[in-house]
């Protein structure tokens, strides 16, 4: 990382620097097998390191960090098989999520669904790849449509 200031909104700050952290894994900006250097990321994040250390247990927690004894915490790299296996489980889950949604799809989210389509069909349109944050919504929409009411599978859709 270039060591520029990441500040985060004011809200239960180990929730917040876990969720920024889990953003930045996702886009790739803390790469797979990256050491997290404590002090530099508690000041990009603005954040104690108290708060910090809790968001890796949390990113732990979801799979997305390993903490390494005495030498602090490091982004998970997946292996092929690691990620193959995560994808039969997803697909199964997200098919039923999609069967769930069809039969619980509301006016509202029809419109919503519209709106995402739109959104990319016009990223696609000028040949300019969507936010990851877009797609990760397109994807995310079966199953919050699903009302399921559980917690989506992993942390890495949020």
């Amino acid at each position: 990382m270039d060591g520029s200031h990441i500040p985060i909104a004011r809200q239960a700050l180990p929730e917040a620097a876990a969720e920024r952290l889990r953003t930045l894994i996702i886009e790739g900006t803390l790469a797979p097998g990256a050491r997290l250097n404590e002090r530099e990321l508690s000041e990009q994040l603005g954040v104690s390191r108290t708060p910090l250390r809790e968001a890796f247990r949390i990113l732990a927690g979801d799979g997305l960090l390993v903490q390494l004894p005495n030498r602090g915490a490091q982004v998970v790299a997946l292996s092929a098989e690691d990620a193959e296996h995560a994808f039969d489980v997803m697909s199964a889950l997200e098919g039923l999520a999609g069967e769930l949604a069809a039969t619980r799809v509301t006016a509202a989210d029809l419109e919503t669904l519209r709106v995402l389509q739109a959104e990319m069909e016009a990223a696609h349109a000028k040949a300019t790849a969507p936010s990851m944050r877009g797609c990760m919504r397109c994807a995310s929409a079966p199953t919050s449509t699903a009302r399921n009411g559980t917690r989506r599978w992993g942390s890495i859709a949020r």
